[in-house]
């Protein structure tokens, strides 16, 4: 009887004693499930916010390489700007890890151009920039566990020119262009030729196109006054206007107000450049030459002479076009070469590319009202400066150039504009990237 139940006993110590064998390996083989994926969502997460931090990355390195190559036309300038942003943006807190990683003398990250956004052409020429990374490598933590030593993601980001903004339009200049009554609704210059010499501002006895007293001045955002003229003829509106609303006019000559656009200029050998409030509060263009021959213009036609000779005739119909931006000693190619290849006049951090490239408002003057009035807008134009205002006298005029490009900020309507006018610089999806 004893003999019986200690067999028993001992069988049920065998039972025991296999079931703990076996619980020690399940054990085991769980805890490291376990580890596995806790390691899995550490170390992803760990790759997702690194992954999100490189691509903010690249962003900004395109946006500047492409800002850079609109201002100056020049890939190299573009190339060097980019990686001082890859640079900059790299070195900042949180980031350790990159800039240890990726290095751009080593040429980890790439600079590349074409003419075209889809497909993306390394070897072609500009406005496109794309900025790429293609292996940026971090330690794997619990990840180790299943042989696992590195994580490794990538990014790439493509930048340049928007579509022409022709709809709502910002960081406008305050001054207004009449459309030609004659021009076709499909006219991107609204009757004028691009690259032609033309008037702005008129002088105390231009006829204008407007009414009586006024002389293509604009009140923007209604804010009246001369005080508010002068900062905005310096550049400092950042508001916007759009196509089908009115623009209100600044009536009067206010030669004071207006001569604050030479700040742009970098001011005139006079030191003419507005108000004493104002004057030296807003930084020039980095290339400041001008055209040296004084220009003057007929006040009843517009049409502007260079030496006594016929430069541009702003009459649509005109057959004889004068002599053409040609014959100017600095014209608007001139500045843009000068901007892409120096010498600078006023170089960084002093000089800002692109100051003396204007957007205005192009306005239905029909009707010519004397004085204040409302007019309806047309659209927007870029105007080069060819020279500071001068004033001498009465004369008061701001003379330049009808561009096909500006750089300005404002809405890319859901059917932009192919046309000449303002644009900004904007991140573009890669062709070439699932994640860009």
């Amino acid at each position: 009887m004893h003999t019986h139940r200690s067999e028993k006993q001992a069988g049920l110590n065998s039972a025991r004693s296999k079931q703990r064998g076996i619980v020690l390996p399940l054990f085991v083989a769980a805890m490291t499930a376990i580890l596995v994926m806790a390691g899995l969502a550490l170390d992803m997460s760990h790759v997702m916010l690194n992954k999100s931090r490189l691509q903010n990355v690249v962003d900004a390195a395109a946006l500047a390489g492409a800002k850079t190559l609109d201002e100056t036309g020049d890939m190299a300038q573009a190339r060097q700007a980019a990686l001082n942003v890859f640079n900059d943006n790299a070195e900042r807190d949180g980031n350790g890890e990159m800039e240890s990683d990726v290095d751009t003398a080593a040429n980890d990250v790439t600079v590349e151009f074409s003419a075209q956004l889809s497909p993306f052409s390394p070897s072609g020429t500009p406005p496109f920039v794309r900025v790429t990374v293609a292996e940026f490598s971090m330690n794997a933590w619990l990840l180790q566990l299943i042989n696992v030593d590195e994580k490794i993601v990538s990014a790439s980001a493509v930048s340049g020119p928007s579509p022409v903004m022709d709809t709502t339009v910002c960081d406008l200049a305050p001054f207004i262009v009449c459309k030609y009554p004659e021009a076709d609704d499909d006219d991107p210059f609204w009757g004028y030729r691009q690259g032609d010499v033309n008037v702005l501002k008129g002088a105390a006895q231009t006829d204008s196109d407007i009414g009586g007293g006024n002389f293509y001045l604009a009140a923007l955002d209604d804010e009246t006054g001369g005080s508010t003229l002068a900062d905005n003829a310096a550049g400092a509106y950042e508001g916007c206007a759009t196509v089908g609303n009115d623009i209100l006019t600044e009536p009067g000559n206010k030669r004071g107000p207006t001569s604050a656009t030479n700040q742009r200029m970098g001011c005139n050998e006079q030191g003419n450049c507005g108000p004493g409030n104002i004057k030296g509060k807003y930084l020039p263009d980095l290339v400041t030459t001008e055209q040296q021959d004084e220009l003057t213009s007929e006040d009843d036609t517009m049409r502007v002479y260079l030496r006594g000779e016929l430069l541009g005739d702003s009459d649509p119909e005109a057959t004889d076009r004068g002599l053409g931006a040609d014959a100017l000693d600095f014209n608007y190619d001139d500045y843009v070469a000068r901007t892409r290849d120096g010498p600078y006049d006023n170089p960084d951090p002093t000089g800002v590319p692109g100051r003396r490239n204007l957007t205005v408002i192009v306005a239905d003057c029909s009707g010519k009202n004397s004085g204040r009035d409302s007019l309806p807008i047309e659209g927007f134009a870029c105007y080069f400066m060819l020279q500071d205002i001068r004033k001498s006298g009465r004369v008061d005029e701001l003379y330049g150039q009808f561009v096909d490009n500006c750089e300005g900020d404002g809405v890319i309507s859901p059917e932009p504009g192919d046309g000449p006018g303002p644009t900004k610089i904007i991140l573009y999806k890669d062709s070439d990237s699932i994640d860009s």
